[in-house]
């Protein structure tokens, strides 16, 4: 992927994992969740996108985890990377 495909790919799960966060607050919400997301408020990530996230940021994933992982990550998480690998020139 390139840098701005995985700004995209992390800023939609980064909103998607806040809807589901926000929803836990009526019952109704929390229904909702039970029946559709293992995890409201995060954000199911595979390892080897993030191991294109250190990539694109020029640092070394190392034994940090399995490419073939699959990591949850907490919704404030995942919109931090996004702002880390906004595409240059993007005045989001």
């Amino acid at each position: 992927m390139t840098a701005e495909e995985l700004h995209i790919y992390f800023t939609r799960h980064s909103i998607n994992a806040a809807l589901t966060w926000n929803r836990q607050q009526s019952l109704i919400g929390r229904v909702l969740n039970r029946l559709t997301v293992p995890r409201p408020g995060y954000a199911k990530i595979n390892g080897r996108v993030l191991w294109q996230v250190y990539e694109e940021l020029g640092a070394q994933a190392g034994e940090a985890f399995a490419a073939s992982a699959e990591l949850y990550l907490r919704a404030d998480i995942v919109a931090k990377i996004a702002t880390l690998i906004q595409p240059k020139g993007a005045d989001q």
